[in-house]
């Protein structure tokens, strides 16, 4: 898609105009004498320098003033055109191959290119080309930074015709450094010539002896001699052209020629360098846009992982480690949900600044990433033994404080997952599986903890592995799946009123495996609809089935998950399959966790206003064990509250779980709902319920789940 923008400046106008105009944290943190600093600063780059986006399949998305200036097109003719359109023919195929063969593997371009402008003449420009890349990786277009050269190409080129005749008055002038390299009698690369305007910006001088080394005339360090020499080896054997030298604090590209003689030796090489400092400065800032969070200013995710590679190959065969730790906000989804997005990036800014914390020694060093989202990783790349663990415990420690909200405060917790390389991991495409696999682990314990990861961690995970493959396979004929039923009693009565439908796994080599094994790998792996919706299915038939058995319409319970409840069309999903069974949806009722209610409220409200209009009935399913509080029972369109079974199992001899089922029990009744007790297991539990006013009871004490058949035959003969 073409960018609409004509130069940066627009660009940076339209960045504070949408800021200004949304409720985000960059909002209230604009500084509008930063904002006009950087209007100068870019204004200044539009002025000097040729700036192109295209696309991967060379079509141009846009071009600033400058460019269209130099090639003399409009910017409608060069918006949407093929880049080729300004290619000049004068490079080999073999140039361009080079070129697109590099930028295509995600790696910047620089070198010089001779371009047409529209009138047909040619340009010189110093280039280069850097890659913006998608998340996966591919391409997403390539930025071009152009510099014309035009004129020091012609000075240049007439001085390498001219060089033989008149070295002295044509350096004299030149804004380049040219030289002329030769080699002495011991293969040493010594200066013939030496001149150019630049002599003077790079302090250096013009006057030395003829055949004074080259490392010497330049002022060249250590490393700049090796790369420089290294590149006059190549010329004088026949090939190489250019490269670009860091030198002091200028940016340089040294561009070689070969002089050769009449037998086609290589008798001399001419240098030319030119500074291309501002053209590498742009470059280095748009990179730093590439891999900089813009909500956190932490480095983000491509960062991390481009400086992880890079870490690991450096100490790999080494005696220094590697430490990784993945912070994950503990139920950051219900603050988006609830409080709204603009609120969560306020807390993920104010995360990121309290995650910067002091090292626990001076040889500890880290680097912070957000990787997006709720998760931020530490790459710990020094640490001594015993120092890790401490430092974890300061980042727990930092999130013990609210966080201000308005004229309140809200508590945010963390998990967080440990591993090191080389004691544990290979690679860091495996340390970030094993952070995870532990951060999982220490969220199974309520948040506000830490795991390092373990061997079992990773046994874990390959029984996660092989149960959702497993499990995949099963789900394409569902012939591995039974519902199982357990009914419920009205207090004190002995006929079952209703009954729950219970997911069981008749796994071929392994037998029956436990709902609390499958359950949650069908969560996480995405699994839990298409397994929902055959629960569905096959308990309208087996309500139906039950109803003409009895003489008179039953009702049975599904259990329904978050992720078919956010479905679109689950409503109309659940009436079709209804219509086919003929069953009414007043013989279905739909149990939700307290934990479902408070994912997206308000859409929630909507969705079970409207099952529950089409006569469904609303159960909140272990109640006590989640959000646990009856305000939300006042707005949200619930008929049925199901006590958890922990409060239940104990009762009446523990006295705490006494009080809190009679008062939960009561309040419920207040509010108009139908309460259940689930875990019923003795006489005396079911009696005390009954006491104290509790509709409907649940458990081993009268029936265990069974199938379908089994179920039947227990509940007692027809009418």
């Amino acid at each position: 898609m073409p960018y609409r923008f004509r130069n940066l400046s627009e660009w940076l106008t339209e960045l504070k105009t949408s800021a200004l105009h949304q409720n985000t944290p960059a909002r209230t943190c604009f500084d509008e004498g930063l904002y006009q600093d950087l209007i100068q600063l870019l204004d200044a780059v539009d002025e000097t320098t040729l700036i192109s986006i295209v696309a991967p399949d060379g079509r141009i998305l846009y071009v600033n003033d400058r460019f269209c200036d130099v090639f003399g097109y409009t910017r409608d003719e060069l918006v949407g055109s093929e880049y080729g359109m300004i290619k000049s023919n004068m490079h080999s195929q073999a140039f361009y191959d080079e070129m697109w063969s590099t930028i295509r593997q995600g790696k910047s371009w620089s070198g010089e290119i001779m371009n047409a402008h529209k009138d047909g003449s040619k340009y010189w420009l110093q280039t280069a080309i850097y890659p913006v890349l998608n998340e996966d990786g591919s391409v997403k277009h390539y930025i071009a930074i152009r510099k014309d050269i035009t004129e020091g190409k012609r000075v240049e080129e007439q001085e390498r015709l001219r060089i033989e005749r008149s070295y002295e008055s044509v350096l004299n002038n030149l804004d380049n450094l040219v030289m002329r390299i030769e080699k002495d009698t011991d293969g040493r690369y010594i200066v013939m010539l030496i001149g150019g305007n630049m002599l003077q910006k790079l302090n250096l001088t013009g006057k030395v002896p003829e055949g004074t080394l080259v490392e010497d005339a330049l002022q060249l360090t250590a490393d700049e001699k090796r790369q420089f020499i290294r590149q006059l080896d190549q010329v004088f054997a026949g090939s190489g052209a250019g490269f670009e030298l860091h030198y002091k604090n200028w940016h340089l590209y040294v561009n070689l020629a070969a002089i050769s003689g009449e037998a086609g030796e290589v008798q001399a090489v001419t240098a030319s360098v030119s500074d291309i400092t501002a053209l590498k400065q742009t470059e280095m800032a748009m990179r730093d846009m590439a891999f900089q969070d813009p909500l956190t200013g932490l480095p983000n995710r491509r960062r991390f992982e481009l400086d992880v590679l890079n870490l690991i190959a450096e100490r790999r065969g080494t005696d220094q480690g590697i430490g990784m730790l993945l912070v994950d906000l503990d139920q950051f989804k219900n603050i988006n949900d609830s409080l709204g997005h603009a609120t969560g990036d306020r807390f993920l800014v104010i995360a990121a600044e309290r995650m910067k914390l002091d090292p626990v020694d001076e040889s500890f060093r880290y680097e912070l990433y957000h990787l997006g989202g709720d998760e931020f990783i530490y790459l710990i790349s020094n640490y001594l033994p015993g120092t890790v663990q401490p430092f974890i415990r300061q980042i727990i420690r930092v999130f013990q404080h609210p966080f201000p909200y308005y004229d309140g405060e809200i508590h945010l917790q963390v998990s967080i997952g440990a591993t090191f390389f080389p004691e544990y991991a290979d690679s860091g495409e495996q340390m970030m599986k094993q952070v995870d696999m532990a951060m999982l682990a220490a969220k199974k314990f309520g948040g506000q903890s830490y795991r390092f990861f373990t061997d079992d961690m990773q046994k874990d995970f390959d029984h996660y592995v092989l149960i959702e493959r497993e499990l995949r396979k099963a789900l394409n004929g569902c012939e591995e799946f039974e519902l199982y039923y357990q009914p419920l009693y009205i207090a004190g009565e002995s006929e079952p009123s209703t009954a729950e439908a219970l997911i069981r796994w008749h796994h071929p080599e392994r037998g029956l495996i436990s709902p609390g094994e499958f359950i949650p790998v069908a969560e996480q792996a995405g699994l839990i609809v298409p397994l929902g919706q055959w629960i569905l299915m096959q308990a309208a038939k087996d309500v139906k089935k039950w109803s003409r058995y009895t003489g008179h319409n039953r009702q049975i319970s599904v259990n329904i998950s978050s992720q078919q409840l956010q479905l679109p069309n689950f409503s109309s999903q659940l009436e079709e399959i209804l219509l086919k069974e003929g069953v009414s949806p007043e013989q279905i009722q739909l149990e939700i966790t307290e934990n479902i209610l408070m994912e997206k409220r308000k859409e929630n409200v909507v969705k079970l206003v409207g099952l529950r209009k089409k006569g469904f009935t609303i159960a909140i399913d272990d109640f006590g064990t989640g959000y646990s509080s009856l305000s939300y029972l006042k707005s949200f369109p619930v008929d049925v509250l199901k006590v958890d079974q922990s409060f239940v199992k104990d009762l009446p001899n523990d006295e705490a779980d006494k009080a809190i089922v009679q008062a939960t029990i009561q309040m419920g009744i207040n509010l108009g709902l139908h309460m259940i007790a689930e875990g019923v297991e003795s006489a005396e539990a079911a009696a005390y319920l009954k006491k104290i006013g509790c509709h409907e009871l649940q458990g081993y004490y009268f029936a265990r789940p069974a199938p379908y058949d089994d179920f039947i035959r227990h509940t007692g003969k027809p009418l």
